[in-house]
């Protein structure tokens, strides 16, 4: 199989079936992820899109017996990953918009199936609400760069974080943190 293939988002029939999915930048063309060639960003805030990723995931989710989804790589930016101006989103507000309304839909399907929908994201504590408002929808999130690499963004970014883990935990929902290093340095990783 290629990689299209063997993406939740089948890309080859995407493109046959659904090319309106794909994401586009302002000079109308799709967009590859840059630092994941071969990935391309949908759509987010597509319904159809949001439908077709919904139920292709559950199925592959329940025909596997797993506990639920991990949905990876919620961006919270428009700059995230270099990606070029989006024609759909402008900025980060309209971007975690889309967001929104593809967890809000997304979740209520996993629950009802007794499965657990959860996600990763970044960088939530630039964005006063972003990680209480993503959580109403989720399981749980994975804030991956705690602290920043290496703890770049320091201790008051991990206060605010941890303090939105207690809010995670109060309500039940799974916290968790991940944070990177030099390889060289493993106290700091």
């Amino acid at each position: 199989e290629n990689d299209h293939q063997q993406s939740v988002g089948g890309y080859d029939w995407i493109d046959a079936t659904h090319p309106e999915w794909f994401q586009l930048d302002t000079k109308g063309q799709r967009v590859e992820i840059p630092d994941y060639p071969g990935r391309w960003l949908m759509d987010l805030g597509n319904p159809e899109w949001q439908d077709y990723w919904i139920q292709r995931t559950l199925r592959d989710v329940v025909d596997h017996g797993w506990d639920g989804a991990y949905a990876d790589d919620v961006i919270t930016t428009v700059r995230a990953h270099d990606l070029p101006p989006l024609a759909t989103y402008p900025d980060d507000a309209s971007l975690q918009k889309a967001v929104t309304s593809f967890l809000a839909r997304a979740y209520p399907v996993f629950q009802q199936a007794g499965k657990r929908f959860m996600i990763n994201a970044s960088e939530t504590y630039r964005y006063p609400g972003l990680w209480d408002r993503w959580l109403d929808h989720t399981d749980g999130i994975l804030e991956e760069h705690f602290a920043g690499e290496g703890w770049t963004w320091g201790d008051d970014v991990a206060r605010e974080q941890l303090a939105a883990f207690q809010r995670a935990a109060e309500r039940g929902k799974y916290a968790m943190a991940m944070t990177y290093g030099p390889w060289d340095d493993l106290q700091r990783m």
